[in-house]
Parts: structure tokens; C-alpha cells; sequence
């Protein structure tokens, strides 16, 4: 089986909503949160050496940036302990099960300052030390340096400003649409 940890938020929940609704639905086992803790490293190895998943996706993931940026440098909130830890977690477990680890990340992961402004590709290198990044950003990096410690055994796979699930109040198209009626100004030189 595919395990889809993440499942029942923005991205997770429209990736299950698709592959049901395309019927390449495979076996995907999506935990909810009680079912599966990431946050909790015996629970996390404990589900993976029950299932012994042959895939896992990890959408998980705290995403509220302003809310994330409170949280700078405290590694007992939820940012660090979802976004990095959670990931630690899932790599071990992965290691342990042979599985492979498909990570969701982000843009965010580079800093767009104007000494290193992009656009950037996938093998652009990171600032190691998250110079530029927010704590969100930050996090994540630290959760993708964890996944590439499985050698072949991973995919990263960073997405910016996800849209495509009108229902959310979350989607990029959504949220423009809002901007525009409300009439606050867009920017013009930004491009994704």
C-alpha cells in the first residue's frame, strides 16, 4: 500500500480527492491525525512496521506562516514539531520498512532575498543555515535535509502557492479572486 500522511489537509486532501475521482485510486491509506501522530516517533515506527508501506507521501505539514514566525527558534511548538520533526519521524520509519519517501515541500526553502532572488531550480543550492528563510521555510529545509539522508529512497517535491480546490479558502485562485473584488492592488514583476 501507498501511505498519504497529510490527507486531510489543503494539498493532501485534493491529491484524494483526484486520484478517487480519477480512479487511479490505488490502495492509499490516509491516517487521520489520532490514528497517526507523526509527531510521536514510537507511533510513527510502530504504524510503518504494522503496514511495512511500500510508498509514503508526507503532505503534513503546519503552513500558517505568520503563525509560524511567532514560533522562531522554539522547537517545542507545532512548526518544528510538525514540520520537522514529523519528517524525522517519517524517515526513520521509512529507513526501517525499506519504504520510499515521497516529501511535499516548498518554495519556501529558499529565500528570495535580493542576493539570491530566483527563480531557482531544483538544484540550486540552500543557504544551510536558513539565512533569509522564515521559520516555516526553515523548518521545511531542515525536514528535506532529513529525507535525503535515505539516499535513492526519496522525492522532494516543492510546490508555491497551491490553487485548484475553490472550496478552500486556502486556494492561491481563490484568494486573488478575493484581493481583485476587494480592490487591493497586485503586483505585476512577480512570476511562479
Amino acid at each position: 500500500p501507498t501511505l498519504v500522511i497529510g490527507g486531510s489537509g489543503f494539498v493532501g486532501e485534493y491529491f484524494l480527492y483526484m486520484s478517487h475521482r480519477s480512479h487511479r485510486l490505488q490502495q492509499y491509506l490516509a491516517p487521520t491525525h489520532a490514528e497517526l501522530d507523526i509527531t510521536r516517533r514510537d507511533s510513527v515506527l510502530k504504524y510503518f512496521l504494522k503496514l511495512k508501506p511500500r510508498y509514503v507521501i508526507n503532505f503534513a505539514a503546519y503552513t500558517n506562516m505568520d503563525e509560524s514566525e511567532k514560533e522562531r527558534n522554539q522547537k517545542d511548538k507545532k512548526t518544528w514539531k510538525t514540520n520537522y520533526i514529523g519528517a524525522k519521524n517519517i524517515v526513520r520509519a521509512c529507513r526501517a520498512c525499506n519504504t520510499f519517501c515521497i516529501q511535499i515541500s516548498t518554495d519556501a526553502v529558499f529565500p528570495g532575498t535580493d542576493e539570491y532572488p530566483g527563480p531557482y531550480c531544483e538544484s540550486d543550492a540552500q543557504q544551510k543555515n536558513g539565512k533569509g528563510l522564515n521559520w516555516y521555510g526553515y523548518t521545511k529545509l531542515k525536514a528535506e535535509e532529513e529525507v535525503k539522508t535515505l539516499g535513492k529512497k526519496f522525492a522532494i517535491i516543492r510546490i508555491s502557492h497551491p490553487f485548484g480546490n475553490p472550496q478552500s479558502e486556502r486556494d492561491l485562485a481563490k484568494k486573488t479572486l478575493r484581493d481583485i473584488q476587494a480592490g487591493h492592488r497586485l503586483f505585476a514583476d512577480q512570476l511562479f
